[in-house]
């Protein structure tokens, strides 16, 4: 049986839940707010170079892809940590395999805008 004290009770329950915490890694992340700063750099690099829609399609499917690495991330080390503070090899791959993820999702990210502003500022 499902442990129902920790189960939304209704879609706006999950909304609320979800708001909460993109707030909370907005508030307790460095990195979140460092992507965040990336990302609204770009944005302005997006308008002043004149981008199209399927520019901004591109740029806001990589931008959440990357926020939403770095959310799990974040979500993965808490619950290592949670387990235990001692050194454990199996804790250390996980998260390093977790900051992978969110490594190659920003590599990504920057690809997709260095094309974008390279070809923009060609036309």
């Amino acid at each position: 049986m499902k442990n129902e004290k920790f189960r939304n009770k209704s879609f706006y329950g999950s909304i609320c839940c979800a708001l909460n915490g993109l707030t909370a890694a907005f508030k307790e992340e460095r990195n979140f707010k460092i992507y965040a700063a990336i990302a609204a750099v770009f944005l302005g690099l997006n308008v002043l170079t004149g981008s199209g829609k399927y520019d901004y399609a591109v740029f806001i499917l990589s931008a959440a892809a990357v926020f939403g690495a770095e959310l799990l991330n974040t979500a993965t080390e808490r619950v290592c940590d949670s387990l235990t503070q001692e050194e454990n090899s199996d804790i250390h791959f996980i998260k390093d395999v977790s900051a992978g993820a969110v490594l190659m999702f920003g590599i990504g990210f920057f690809i997709c805008q260095g094309i974008t502003l390279i070809s923009n500022l060609l036309d």
